[in-house]
C-alpha cells in the first residue's frame, strides 16, 4: 500500500511525538517560600519568582554573594558591590532575609553582599516585583531569601580555597568548609568562611583648604598670626593620598542548624551563626574639624585625608518546633534574635598638622 502525502506527514509527525514522549525527563519539583510565606511549588506562584541553587552558584565561579547575583537577571548590582536594586528599586526597598528571617544590617545592605558565606546558601530565592503586602514598605522592589543548608540523609562535606588579585593590588584569599548529614534521629548543618581581601587604591591630590571668616583658603594664604600662623606652617597646599576604592576586608562566619525528630509528629530545631567584619579604607574628607580655635570657633579644613575603620558583628539565636496535630492540620513555630553592633571611628592622618596630640585623639 501506498501513503499519500497527506498520510505519510501524520505518521511521521506520530513518530515524532512518540520519540519526544520517551526522551522526556522527570525535572526535580521546585519548592519556594518566599512568594507566600508558606512552601510551594515555583509554578504555583502567581509572581515571578527566580531560584538559584546551589549547582547554579557553583557553576558561575562566585567567591561573595555579590558575585551570583550580578549573575541574576533580576537584580542589578554595581561591580564593587556598592548598591543593588530590583526593577529599579534600590537597596532601600529590597528585603533580604535569611532562611525567611530578616536580618539586622545597615539599611543600604550595601555590605552583606560580602558577608554571607556560600558556604552557607542551599539556593537563593529572588521575588520580582513588589511583596509590600506581604512584608511591609522595605519589599517595594522585591525579595531575596537566602535559604542555608539543612541536614540529610548520609554525610556531606565540603571544603574549597580560592585567591586572586588584580596586579599587585587588591590581592584576595578565601577558605569554606561546610558539613551536613545525619545521626540517628538528629540531623546537622554546619559552615565556616574566612574571608582576606586588601584594598585596591588609586593616587588622588588633596587639595587642603581652611576655613577663615566663612572663605576657604589654602594654608599658604594664611594670616601670620593666631592659630592659623600655626595651620600656615604646618599644612602643605596638598598631598597625595592612595585613595581606597576597594576597601581592606577581614570577614569570619561561622554558623549551624540542628534537628531532632523527637516522634513521628514532633521536631525541634536550634540555629546559630556569628560574623565579625573589619574594614579599613582612605579617603578625602569634604570637610574636618582642626583642633584649633579661632574667637571662640573651632577652625575648620577641607579636603583632609582620612582614614576609616570599621568593626562589625551580628551573632544570630533561634529555635523552633513542628507539630503535626493531624492529616490537615501542623504547627509551626520559630523564634530567633538577631543582634548587630557596628563600630565606626574616622580619624585624620594629618593628626598632628591640625593640632592633635595622637591619631586616635582626632577620631570622629
Amino acid at each position: 500500500m501506498r501513503l499519500t502525502p497527506v498520510a505519510a506527514c501524520v505518521v511521521s509527525l506520530f513518530s515524532s511525538q512518540l520519540f519526544a514522549a520517551s526522551s522526556l525527563t522527570s525535572l526535580e519539583t521546585v519548592t519556594i517560600t518566599s512568594a507566600s510565606k508558606t512552601e510551594q511549588t515555583i509554578e504555583a506562584s502567581n509572581v515571578s519568582v527566580e531560584v538559584i541553587d546551589e549547582a547554579e552558584i557553583k557553576a558561575t565561579g562566585s567567591s561573595t554573594l555579590s558575585e551570583v547575583l550580578r549573575h541574576s537577571d533580576a537584580v542589578f548590582m554595581n561591580p564593587d558591590g556598592s548598591n543593588l536594586s530590583i526593577r529599579g528599586v534600590g537597596a532601600k526597598g529590597v528585603l533580604l532575609l535569611i532562611d525567611g528571617r530578616r536580618v539586622a544590617t545597615e539599611f543600604t545592605k550595601n555590605f552583606d553582599g560580602g558577608r554571607i558565606p556560600l558556604a552557607s546558601i542551599e539556593r537563593i530565592e529572588v521575588v520580582k516585583g513588589p511583596m509590600a503586602a506581604l512584608y511591609g514598605s522595605d519589599a517595594l522592589g522585591g525579595v531575596i531569601n537566602i535559604i542555608t543548608k539543612t541536614s540529610q540523609d548520609g554525610v556531606e562535606s565540603s571544603i574549597s580555597s580560592s585567591g586572586g588579585a588584580a596586579g599587585s593590588q587588591a590581592q584576595q584569599m578565601q577558605l569554606e568548609a561546610d558539613i551536613r548529614g545525619k545521626h540517628g534521629k538528629t540531623g546537622y548543618s554546619a559552615w565556616f568562611s574566612a574571608q582576606n581581601r586588601e584594598d585596591y587604591t588609586e593616587q588622588e591630590m588633596a587639595n587642603i583648604a581652611v576655613m577663615q571668616a566663612g572663605a576657604a583658603k589654602k594654608p599658604s594664604q594664611l594670616p601670620d598670626s593666631g592659630s592659623f600662623d600655626k595651620l600656615k606652617s604646618d599644612l602643605a597646599d596638598a598631598y597625595a593620598v592612595d585613595t581606597t576604592y576597594r576597601a581592606a576586608t577581614e570577614v569570619v562566619n561561622v554558623g549551624a542548624n540542628i534537628t531532632h525528630q523527637v516522634n513521628d509528629d514532633l521536631e525541634l530545631s536550634a540555629r546559630f551563626s556569628a560574623m565579625l567584619e573589619e574594614q579599613d579604607r582612605i579617603s578625602i574628607a569634604n570637610l574636618y574639624e582642626s583642633n584649633y580655635q579661632a574667637s571662640g570657633n573651632t577652625i575648620k579644613t577641607r579636603n583632609i585625608p582620612v582614614i576609616q575603620q570599621l568593626e562589625n558583628e551580628r551573632f544570630e539565636f533561634g529555635v523552633g518546633a513542628k507539630y503535626q496535630v493531624s492529616d490537615q492540620l501542623s504547627f509551626d513555630w520559630k523564634s530567633d534574635i538577631s543582634y548587630y553592633k557596628k563600630q565606626d571611628e574616622i580619624t585624620t592622618l594629618l593628626w598632628r598638622e591640625l593640632g592633635y596630640s595622637s591619631q586616635s585623639d582626632s577620631a570622629r
